[in-house]
């Protein structure tokens, strides 16, 4: 993704929604992966996307209720993840795939849920893109 490329906010929002969920996979907000989270968000937020740090709230938000549901939870993001694989471009997908492989290698320490999870998403979109 080069760095004229523009993101309109409803495709930043499944963004961010897709790749927050792969920070807290393993219930814990690692600082290092929540930056390269938020600082992909702050390069890619326009002004006219309205107040930023409540767009950021509106995420942990969304995700920590997510979470509190467990493994009704967990389906909820898988069916989510399968939704987006319809609805992104191939260029969006390459950029959630590339932002979460960032996420995963951030703080050092590759959790085995965050790599499933990244393959999962991988195969949702690589063979809905196949399928094609």
């Amino acid at each position: 993704m080069d760095e004229n490329t523009e993101i309109d906010l409803k495709s930043l929002r499944k963004i961010a929604m897709s790749c927050a969920y792969i920070v807290a996979i393993d219930s814990v907000f690692e600082k290092a992966e929540w930056e390269v989270l938020t600082t992909f968000l702050r390069k890619y937020w326009k002004d006219e996307f309205g107040n930023r740090k409540e767009f950021f709230e509106t995420v942990i938000d969304r995700l920590k209720s997510t979470l509190k549901r467990g493994e009704h939870g967990r389906r909820e993001i898988e069916t989510y993840v399968e939704s987006l694989a319809e609805q992104l471009n191939w260029e969006q997908k390459k950029i959630v795939i590339k932002l979460m492989e960032n996420i995963v290698r951030s703080d050092f320490d590759i959790d085995k849920a965050e790599v499933h999870f990244l393959f999962f998403v991988k195969e949702k979109f690589i063979i809905g893109e196949n399928a094609a």
